[in-house]
């Protein structure tokens, strides 16, 4: 039996929720920063990648996010307990410009098509340091904004891996 998966992160960690995380998700004064996330069914999950792809409109320049955002915040991947408590941030320093998403990915390319938006795309493969990212029970991962992402076109974090058997 195939027990893969891929799942888009979403606003409440269900399928058929917000997947594109392009709204103003800077918060100054409570609730505390926006999640997007997947949680772990009663099997648990493997993740073997997280795929990120930012889209915008014009050139995509290394020292901005998308197209000339500054981010105040950054973006952090954190793996969560069922509350949403980090259990440990998997980004050491927050994504702040395009560029960044390279330091946990050897796989970060941007690209351009000529007419149209432009992208960058990023494949963080957990598998290459030995195993997934093994989520328990209701643990999930996140990625964690806390700053206005309005001005992209689109911004999608999709999870690929496995079910596991605990």
């Amino acid at each position: 039996m195939d027990n893969s998966f891929f799942r888009y992160l979403t606003s409440d960690g269900l399928a058929a929720t917000l997947v594109n995380a392009n709204a103003n998700l800077d918060f100054t004064i409570p609730p505390d920063p926006t999640s997007f996330f997947i949680a772990a069914g009663a099997e648990g999950l493997e993740v073997a990648r997280l795929i990120v792809q930012v889209q915008d409109v014009g050139a995509l320049d290394a020292g901005f996010y998308g197209n000339n955002i500054v981010l105040a915040n950054g973006i952090i991947v954190q793996h969560q307990d069922a509350a949403g408590l980090p259990i440990r941030t998997l980004t050491e320093l927050p994504v702040m410009t395009n560029a960044d998403w390279a330091r946990y990915s050897f796989d970060s390319t941007p690209s351009t098509y000529g007419a149209g938006n432009n992208y960058v795309s990023c494949r963080w493969t957990f598998t290459k340091t030995g195993s997934g990212l093994i989520l328990a029970a209701g643990e999930r991962i996140a990625a964690v904004f806390d700053d206005d992402l309005t001005g992209l076109v689109g911004h999608f974090f999709q999870v690929q891996g496995r079910g596991v058997v605990a």
